[in-house]
């Protein structure tokens, strides 16, 4: 009985020591690399939106006459230009999900069970804004083409 106990004990540790192994990458390869030629194109490199991403929960407050409002929301990317929001309150329940793509902005409107469709001249006009900036909410640099060819001087 105690060699069991002891085989079993010796694989428990061999077992659990190979879950806890850790590979080895280079996540920072982004930052290691370096760009002699162009410090417009390091900082465009690094953009969070150069590469898809998911954040799993995200903390909004709205600052509205009648006060504060808080929701969560999780966010989905793939690149080139594919968003997924999903809104919720604070208690988890679900309000929203948003999806825009190139062309078009649909809003499932969970409370009220309706669904709201349009595309980035809607957008524009409502918001003030297009589809191209919107990765200035996630702090990304947006570069007019023409910009993009400049050298800067630091």
């Amino acid at each position: 009985m105690q060699k069991i106990g002891i085989i079993l004990l010796i694989c428990f540790f061999t077992a659990s020591c190979s879950v806890t192994r850790k590979e080895r990458t280079n996540v920072n390869d982004k930052l290691n690399r370096t760009f002699s030629d162009n410090t417009l194109e390091s900082i465009k490199y690094q953009n969070i939106t150069s590469n898809s991403f998911f954040i799993q929960k995200a903390e909004i407050i709205l600052l509205t006459k009648n006060g504060k409002e808080r929701f969560i929301a999780n966010i989905k990317f793939e690149k080139p230009d594919k968003y997924l929001i999903s809104i919720k309150n604070i208690t988890g329940i679900e309000g929203a999900r948003i999806y825009i793509n190139e062309d078009s902005i649909l809003v499932n409107d969970r409370i009220n069970k309706k669904l709201y469709f349009g595309n980035s001249y809607n957008l524009k006009k409502k918001f003030g804004l297009t589809i191209d900036l919107i990765p200035l909410i996630f702090g990304d640099i947006v570069l007019d083409k023409n910009c993009e060819k400049k050298k800067i001087n630091c």
